[in-house]
């Protein structure tokens, strides 16, 4: 049995990365294979139960920002207790401690696993993260990213070199589910009272980063042109009281705010366009769930250009005028083929070959430091 333990920040419904996480476990041989996970903070997210139903324990530990010295001495005495073949960090930045306590405690997989990146600005932010980034690179025998942006950012130019270290985890999906289905758009636009609407999503944390004020701004322009246009914003953060003071003067009824839910699927279903203004993103899996789906998705060009799987995504910068998104979102209606027509390949992001992948590396990897 293959012993990993992941350290992450929770394991709430809406994160994507712990969705990837269940996916791939998910379809991994959990006889040979056991996740366990480090989560920060007391709060049971939606994923734990689904997690220890799986076999997997579940630890919590004091955040770093209420005590640093308390996370430390937590996670130490879950590693040194766990006997781990593999500690696989999802903490970006913060991910070189867990490491360096892994190292002490010789286990011989540590992986740092880049998920996105963030705005970098002062002097001493640089200073401190050029820190972090040399912790990361030196703890970790394995540096993972979901794409070529996040390893870059995360660990350097030089990231993709070393084909022996520097790995893509694909954020992998179950293509089948997220196919488009002519039934389930039907129902859902019936259920969410959409029927005669023209529907609009952003799906993603609430946060400045996902940038869902743009989009309440787009359908103040938008409702003039289209008065049935209706946008979904899916999702939980902490942006979510400012955004909803943003939604008056008559925007109430163009814009829905649902929360965090597990039907992404069938809301991609019965929506009409993506919406995706991000201000950086290390990947933006929501745009492949969406093309998947044959689903039209407007993104911004801080979303890298790997998310362009088919012809149904357009980029555009966050400086232009708010009538070029409009115009680019009311093209859409323009287009008479069939979504369940769109074609693209989407082989990397399968979580059947995906998750076998994974599942070998990490036996064959194990396999090679024990018989050192």
């Amino acid at each position: 049995m293959i012993k990993v333990l992941h350290i992450i920040s929770s394991l709430s419904f809406d994160g994507g990365v712990q969705n990837m996480l269940y996916n791939y476990y998910s379809n991994i041989n959990r006889s040979k294979i056991r996740f366990d996970f480090v989560v920060h903070g007391t709060e049971k997210g939606g994923l734990e139960e689904r997690f220890k139903a799986m076999g997997s324990n579940v630890f919590h530990v004091t955040p770093k920002r209420t005590s640093l010295a308390k996370n430390l001495v937590e996670i130490n005495s879950v590693i040194r207790k766990g006997n781990y073949d593999v500690v696989h960090v999802h903490q970006n930045l913060s991910s070189g401690l867990s490491l360096l306590l892994a190292s002490v405690h010789q286990v011989p997989v540590r992986i740092c696993h880049s998920h996105g990146c963030q705005d970098e600005m002062g002097f001493i932010r640089k200073a401190r993260n050029s820190v972090l980034r040399a912790m990361n690179n030196v703890f970790a025998t394995h540096r993972f990213a979901c794409g070529q942006k996040a390893g870059v950012w995360l660990f350097g130019k030089d990231w993709g070199t070393d084909n022996s270290r520097d790995l893509i985890m694909y954020n992998a999906l179950d293509l089948e589910k997220f196919q488009f289905d002519a039934q389930t758009r039907c129902e859902y636009r019936s259920k969410l009272e959409l029927v005669d609407k023209f529907v609009l999503i952003q799906v993603g944390r609430l946060s400045q980063e996902k940038n869902q004020q743009f989009s309440i701004n787009l359908m103040d322009k938008l409702r003039l042109i289209k008065p049935n246009s209706v946008l979904l914003i899916v999702g939980d953060g902490s942006m979510d009281n400012s955004l909803r003071s943003m939604v008056n003067g008559g925007l109430e009824d163009h814009i829905r705010f649902l929360g965090v839910r597990t039907d992404i699927w069938a809301l991609l279903n019965a929506a009409d366009v993506m919406l995706l203004p991000s201000k950086n993103e290390g990947l933006g899996m929501v745009a492949i769930e969406a093309q998947s789906c044959g689903l039209r998705v407007v993104a911004s060009d801080a979303v890298p250009k790997e998310v362009a799987l088919t012809s149904q995504i357009e980029f555009l910068s966050l400086d232009d005028d708010l009538s070029v998104w409009v115009n680019e979102v009311l093209k859409v209606e323009a287009r008479d083929s069939q979504r369940s027509e769109v074609k693209g390949d989407f082989t990397n992001y399968s979580i059947k070959t995906q998750s076998s992948k994974y599942e070998q590396w990490l036996i064959n990897t194990v396999k090679n430091t024990r018989a050192i």
